[in-house]
């Protein structure tokens, strides 16, 4: 049944219609009040196996990813691959840019039709923020917004180009966490918003890693956003 992820967003939000799952909240791990921020930084790759839920308005159903995301969080790169019945996917997002691969047989899949480099800049950076590998030492305070209820500092991520999207962290300040992040592209036509949860302790890195991160995209200045995928971690290894 056709439902809106329960997200109001108050200044902006992408919407398309897609359908919301239910969460799970089984993995959910209590975090810390420094949790995340404090830590001390250990380097390595994360290579974490996950399902992926794309919600889609064409068929009236969902489609599951079985996928492998390999994440470094200190550089913010990240690989993803899976293995579909119409052969190897895959996407790669690093500070030297972005490729992908699909099988022919497979563009008009899900993962192909939905999987984009914002969508995956939204993930890897996502991932990162909420596990504290960005620096939140900063002079600036900007004015807090408030987003479905809850209040929320944005803090804009430096452009290394021109024509690069505006990403922005949304961090809690009484808990000096962040659970939300912003890519809004160049052209200001389009936002993807990822959201992270459920944090479970990865003894390996000294730190909190989200287990769930529900992906948003769509236009700016909707009234409410609706997901377009859910990324399910199921099991987590550190390498160096």
């Amino acid at each position: 049944m056709k439902s809106k992820a329960a997200v109001t967003w108050l200044v902006m939000a992408p919407a398309l219609a897609v359908f919301a799952g239910c969460r799970d909240t089984a993995l959910t791990t209590p975090r810390s009040s420094d949790a995340g921020v404090a830590v001390p930084q250990r380097g390595g790759t994360i290579a974490a196996d996950c399902i992926v839920t794309f919600f889609s308005d064409r068929n009236d159903g969902v489609y599951f990813s079985a996928q492998r995301h390999r994440i470094d969080p200190e550089s913010k790169t990240i690989v993803i691959t899976a293995r579909e019945p119409q052969g190897e996917f895959s996407w790669r997002l690093s500070a030297g840019g972005y490729q992908t691969s699909i099988p022919p047989a497979g563009v008009d899949t899900a993962p192909a039709t939905v999987i984009d480099r914002d969508v995956v800049r939204a993930i890897v950076t996502c991932f990162a923020a909420s596990a504290g590998y960005y620096d939140l030492g900063s002079e600036q305070q900007p004015d807090m917004v408030k987003i479905d209820g809850r209040w929320y500092r944005p803090l804009e991520l430096p452009r290394t180009k021109e024509d690069a999207p505006r990403v922005t962290l949304y961090l809690v300040p009484n808990e000096g966490r962040i659970d939300m992040v912003r890519v809004a592209s160049a052209a200001g036509d389009r936002v993807v918003t990822a959201h992270s949860y459920n944090n479970r302790w990865l003894k390996e890195a000294g730190r909190y890693v989200p287990t769930k991160i529900d992906v948003f995209a769509g236009v700016p200045d909707a009234a409410q956003a609706d997901r377009i995928l859910q990324v399910n971690y199921q099991s987590f290894e550190m390498s160096k």
